[in-house]
């Protein structure tokens, strides 16, 4: 029996040694050791707390322009070309203008002087600012998640292209006259008014792209203006990089908008631009896969699946049923408020404040008939907001983000305004699709709008409502959304007389 101990304890020793332990052993040690060890991380954490706020504090804006220079181009600097021309490569814009007609000379911008060509978003400006707050107040309790994502909007905040400090635009003079003068500063917003908000965000983020493309270069090329040959150039690159179609067409109507802006020859209108264009839209182009569209059937499993007081999954089926019933894009659907919505005993109307179709922003009243069976929208709206508890009457958005309070164990509408992103908005229908056994891979959002549009085809519904209910402007546009069965398709051989 003491061999057989010493044995044991021989064993310990040399597990001991090589670290090795039994569970019992290592559960034993950490409740030893453990409670020490979470002593000394406690007394180390706030020093690094402090230390990283520190460095986010100094090194701000540092981060903010080296974040420029990775993502878009290198410092201002002023290059001479082979021609002798002045170059000058900004932050978001690439320009060559000759200054003057005598010789050539180089002008290398001071720093200061390139902050007033560029401009933060005040959208990444405010969320940085809150995020910064909210570290402050928790302080010293952060985690390093919280502190990387400040950093991350940090990064985020580099400067974007400001088109109206070149061009036509740099050289206007001061007019004494303030009154025309306040007019005139209000011209690069009405310009800009032009196009729709998602547009001018694609719009930069091309011609950013095009603009480093240029920069790229030894010696770089002119982006603005630029030549014809180096616009047909930067085609073939997509062409062969991307292997799409729809990002050349972004890329050309990005380089176009941008030199009507500044007041430039537009490079695009040139026939070398247009044959090489066609050239690759035809080398780069695929079938196009458009996503499944849901049925009533569908329907019904989410309404079984999901209705219940639940505020989560209420908000989902309500999405679903509207998108599918209203034929709503996102936008649409996102951007209803709860004063847009009223009630009577035969149907719900909702006011379209704003829509893909409707740039004049004239309206439109979309009429839901209450069906009094259980994928209802009226009746299920009725209860979702019941479920929210705020005003009916209210500017807040109609699908907002939701918390989960784990006390109450209910989920409620955050405080903040907003409406929901179309990235959260797809995950969470995709779920429920998921949930009734669909192929998530094969439907989207969009799924609901050509559901709807495909039920309605079905019904024989009169063309003049389907597409004044879908907001189409075009026949092709409707019929694109519209999916034949199989016995649709077939109608047209049978009745052949052959």
């Amino acid at each position: 029996m003491k061999s057989q101990t010493t044995l044991m304890m021989k064993r310990r020793f040399a597990a001991l040694k090589t670290g090795h332990l039994d569970t019992k052993n290592r559960i034993r040690d950490f409740s030893h050791t453990g409670h020490a060890k979470h002593l000394q991380r406690r007394q180390r954490d706030p020093q690094l707390n402090w230390l990283f706020l520190v460095f986010l504090i100094l090194f701000s804006p540092f981060l903010r322009f080296n974040s420029s220079n990775n993502s878009h181009f290198s410092t201002a600097r002023a290059e001479t070309n082979s021609q002798g021309g002045s170059l000058c490569r900004m932050t978001s814009v690439s320009t060559a203008s000759q200054q003057g007609t005598g010789s050539p000379t180089v002008q290398r911008e001071r720093p200061h002087k390139v902050n007033d060509k560029y401009k933060v978003p005040t959208r990444r400006i405010d969320d940085a600012i809150g995020l910064l707050q909210k570290l402050v107040k928790s302080f010293p309790r952060v985690t390093a998640r919280e502190l990387a994502r400040a950093v991350g909007k940090i990064i985020s905040m580099s400067p974007i292209m400001d088109i109206f400090k070149t061009g036509r635009w740099c050289d206007s003079a001061r007019i004494e006259d303030q009154r025309l003068q306040q007019l005139r500063d209000m011209l690069p917003t009405f310009c800009l008014k032009s196009r729709a908000e998602n547009t001018l965000t694609q719009y930069r983020y091309a011609f950013n792209a095009f603009c480093r493309w240029c920069g790229a270069f030894i010696p770089s090329i002119s982006a603005l203006p630029a030549a014809d040959e180096h616009v047909a150039l930067y085609i073939i690159s997509i062409a062969k990089d991307y292997k799409s179609s729809s990002k050349i067409q972004l890329a050309i109507h990005s380089i176009s908008w941008a030199h009507q802006l500044a007041g430039l020859k537009d490079p695009c209108e040139s026939a070398l631009v247009k044959l090489t264009k066609e050239g690759a839209i035809r080398e780069t182009s695929k079938p196009v896969v458009k996503k499944e569209p849901i049925t009533p059937d569908h329907l019904k499993l989410l309404v079984q699946r999901y209705k219940s007081n639940n505020l989560y999954n209420m908000r989902t089926l309500c999405m679903c049923l509207l998108g599918f019933a209203g034929f709503l894009r996102f936008s649409e659907l996102a951007n209803i408020r709860l004063m847009d919505v009223s009630f009577n005993d035969v149907c719900m109307k909702i006011n379209i404040v704003k829509s893909k179709t409707d740039v004049y922003k004239e309206g439109h009243e979309l009429c839901i008939a209450r069906t009094h069976g259980d994928t209802c929208p009226v009746h299920t709206l009725e209860e979702y907001i019941s479920l929210l508890g705020v005003e009916v009457n209210s500017s807040d958005y109609l699908f907002r983000s939701l918390t989960f309070c784990k006390y109450a164990n209910v989920y409620k509408v955050r405080r903040d305004n907003r409406p929901l992103s179309y990235t959260r908005a797809s995950e969470i229908v995709l779920h429920a699709f998921g949930e009734i056994g669909l192929d998530k891979s094969k439907f989207g959002i969009h799924s609901l709008r050509s559901g709807g549009a495909t039920a309605a085809a079905a019904a024989g519904i009169n063309d003049r409502l389907f597409k004044k209910h879908g907001r189409w402007r075009s026949e092709k546009a409707k019929d694109g959304y519209v999916r034949e069965s199989i016995q649709e398709k077939l109608f047209v051989t049978q009745n052949l007389g052959i």
